[in-house]
């Protein structure tokens, strides 16, 4: 494993001298059926199981089994090692006695030569057996990691089907509905460069890497699939927060327009047309204010018939993720106080009243507020969370788009 651990100097020139490319005949095609041989040899002859190589035992396995062993904390790394397999297992691997169609340069920045040692497509992974046969086991490793975070790229131009059936295994039942139309694979320049970039940092730091390591690195080498799969929880201090707020308010980037949800709260899934259709009709006005005194955030929310004004204490630190927007439409940058809501107060009339809300910023720039006053039965609101334990209260959402809801 030393040997993965510590990647060589010149690992940078390497992955230029052996770059995968989409062509027309990578994934085969052309309007005629027939046979189709490759130098005295049925095609299908050139076919091997890629998981039976030395290099796939030394460093794929590993790899997976590290992966693995964060899954059970983090779902986004239960779907990474799906979508790994899914390279080796959904796509046929033929090792051929080359040469390969030669990538156009332009898209290498390279500043040497180049031997084409792999193409890939969508279903097939098409190697140079001459070259692989002359490499070390160790560059054989750093290939087929290179094939595997390429085969990434290219999932991100396949139908949501395709991606599904990477992700949740090709016999899931969950995908049978997913769009099965593919769009035209276009790599350009950058491409390349962030797989290239993506090997490198995996060969040397994946033993210490964490999931939040990983999946950054995804987000910062732009493999963008249909599904936002990849989620960065990270850390933000309450001072931090303290001045996005401040430069929301400074910049005119909060919500003035307001949602009352409480119409939609017997419902636990409403269509997106009827949320759409709902706000369309009936947007209020709505006055938000958030700061943080000290230890604790103040918020105070006006809508036409509902008003709160709470503070709650906050921690040395927020959870801070990528998530969908209350009613999973559009992606915003979700900062809330992870599993806080304020303290039960008792109410004169009978019950418990306690708050809970999230933020959405969207580059950035304060563009919801979902606010929840719920009254609970008990004081540890022990029938339920959400509309099963509330007796009264409202739901309320603040955002000046309601484009957000609109159904695809």
């Amino acid at each position: 494993m030393k040997k993965i651990m510590s990647l060589l100097l010149e690992a940078s020139l390497f992955f230029m001298l052996i770059p995968s490319v989409v062509f027309a005949a990578a994934n085969g095609g052309g309007s005629d059926g027939g046979g189709n041989s490759y130098k005295g040899k049925p095609i299908e002859s050139y076919a091997q199981d890629p998981k039976t190589l030395p290099a796939y035992q030394s460093l794929i396995l590993p790899l997976l089994a590290d992966i693995q062993s964060k899954a059970a904390s983090n779902n986004s790394m239960d779907v990474l090692a799906h979508l790994i397999l899914s390279v080796f297992e959904q796509k046929t691997w033929y090792f051929v006695p080359g040469p390969l169609s030669q990538i156009p340069p332009e898209l290498l920045n390279s500043a040497v030569p180049t031997d084409q040692a792999a193409l890939q497509g969508f279903d097939r992974v098409w190697i140079d057996r001459d070259i692989w046969n002359k490499m070390a086991v160790e560059d054989q490793e750093k290939l087929i990691l290179h094939e595997t975070f390429m085969g990434f790229k290219i999932l991100s131009f396949g139908s949501e089907l395709r991606q599904c059936n990477a992700a949740d295994g090709i016999n899931s039942s969950y995908c049978d509905d997913q769009g099965s139309i593919d769009s035209g694979i276009n790599l350009k320049a950058q491409d390349y460069a962030d797989v290239q970039n993506m090997t490198i940092q995996v060969a040397s730091q994946y033993p210490q890497m964490t999931a939040d390591d990983w999946v950054n690195a995804i987000n910062l080498r732009n493999f963008n699939f249909e599904w936002d799969w990849f989620r960065v929880s990270s850390q933000i201090k309450p001072e931090q927060l303290g001045e996005m707020l401040k430069r929301s308010a400074m910049t005119g980037y909060v919500p003035t327009h307001g949602y009352d949800l409480k119409l939609l709260s017997s419902e636990d899934h409403p269509p997106v047309t009827d949320v759409y259709n709902y706000f369309q009709n009936h947007k209020e006005n709505c006055q938000f204010q958030a700061t943080i005194n000290g230890n604790e955030l103040q918020i105070s929310l006006s809508g036409k018939y509902n008003s709160v004004q709470f503070s709650i204490p906050v921690p040395a630190e927020f959870n801070s993720d990528f998530a969908d927007t209350f009613h999973e439409n559009r992606k915003l940058q979700r900062i809330s106080v992870p599993g806080y809501e304020s303290l039960p107060t008792p109410r004169p009339t009978g019950g418990y009243t306690t708050y809970n809300f999230f933020l959405g910023f969207d580059s950035f720039q304060l563009a919801e507020v979902y606010i929840q006053e719920m009254v609970c039965e008990t004081k540890d609101c022990s029938d339920g969370h959400g509309s099963l334990a509330v007796k009264g209260g409202f739901n309320y959402i603040c955002s000046d788009n309601p484009q957000m809801f609109k159904p695809n």
